[in-house]
């Protein structure tokens, strides 16, 4: 008596299986005797179907999507009989009679030999020359070595989703690197023109800066000087930007205040409107309230001027651009 399945479902509905072999393995893997390589639903090694006197048995592969006889997942051998239903991966199957029982004989004088894989799929099976495994209607047995010859490799959708998320991450990472690169350039470039200018007026600002002991070494910049004017009893007689490397190693603007005391009593602390102002006369930085002076108090008469080593207003974060001129209003005197 001999069976074969009969395809119900999937690529192959309608072709026949004979189950003529001791044993006959199913898979994704070209090397099975009936080999899927389309379904991705199915193993490389899913199942196979062996043949004994005592009919046949079906066995699970440890496949990951599971083998089904009559709808429920089997985990252990199982004995098939006729007008069963399989399922494996996208292919559906039903247990037959074949219609002919005469098993096809090995030519006379020959030895009739079956090699079987470690995962229980036969190999080859030879009488004298190799015989063709069976792998369905219309099978190219070079398919498989058709396109790339590297390994197909069936990535999940939780694996491709994996390298989509880090391929995004190693992008973001590059362009966020890129971005702090010419920021960074950008600043140092504006520095350095400044401390280029203002190296170029070392003579009248060393000379301006009395309490500036090395004013050579301190490129500074010096703009028209802000018109002499009394807010509040404080003279603002010069505003002038310099630059000094203060808690870091690139230069960073300092805006510089030269005033008089021309109140009748000390002054200690002074607070006011500081503008920032580009070669355009563009606006760059405002500050309110800012502490313009803070230290030992100026008598009346008395005349302070900040230097880049002490005094003076750090400006911290500037736009892209160079400051040229600062102008100071006093809003607040102590």
């Amino acid at each position: 008596m001999s069976f074969r399945l009969r395809a119900i479902g999937g690529e192959r509905s309608g072709q026949t299986i004979p189950l003529e072999s001791d044993l006959v393995s199913f898979g994704r893997d070209g090397e099975n005797w009936a080999s899927f390589v389309n379904d991705s639903a199915m193993s490389r090694h899913h199942a196979h179907i062996t043949a004994d006197p005592g009919g046949l048995v079906l066995v699970d592969l440890a496949s990951t999507n599971g083998t089904f006889v009559n709808g429920v997942k089997i985990g252990a051998p199982y004995p098939l009989t006729v007008g069963d239903q399989i399922r494996m991966g996208s292919q559906t199957f039903i247990v037959e009679l074949e219609a002919s029982t005469s098993a096809p004989q090995a030519p006379a004088g020959r030895v009739k030999r079956t090699e079987v894989s470690r995962y229980g799929s036969r190999k080859k099976e030879t009488s004298g020359a190799i015989e063709p495994l069976y792998r369905g209607d219309g099978y190219d047995p070079l398919d498989h070595l058709k396109g790339c010859s590297l390994p197909q490799i069936d990535l999940s959708g939780c694996v491709r989703v994996l390298i989509i998320l880090l391929i995004i991450m190693i992008v973001a990472a590059l362009l966020f690197f890129l971005v702090g690169l010419v920021v960074g350039f950008g600043t140092m470039f504006g520095a350095g023109v400044g401390g280029g200018a203002g190296a170029g007026g070392t003579g009248g600002a060393a000379a301006g800066g009395g309490g500036n002991s090395g004013g050579q070494d301190q490129p500074q910049q010096s703009p028209p000087p802000q018109e002499s004017r009394a807010e509040q009893g404080i003279e603002i007689l010069d505003v002038r930007i310099g630059y000094d490397k203060r808690g870091g190693s690139l230069l960073k603007p300092i805006v510089l205040v030269k005033w008089r005391n021309a109140t009748n009593q000390p002054v200690s602390r002074i607070y006011g409107r500081v503008r920032v102002l580009d070669a355009d006369g563009k606006l760059m930085v405002e500050k309110l309230r800012e502490p313009i002076y803070e230290g030992a108090p100026i008598e009346p008469g008395e005349i302070h001027e900040d230097t880049v080593d002490s005094g003076g207003i750090l400006l911290e974060k500037l736009p892209m651009g160079r400051p040229t001129t600062a102008k100071v209003n006093v809003e607040k005197v102590q």
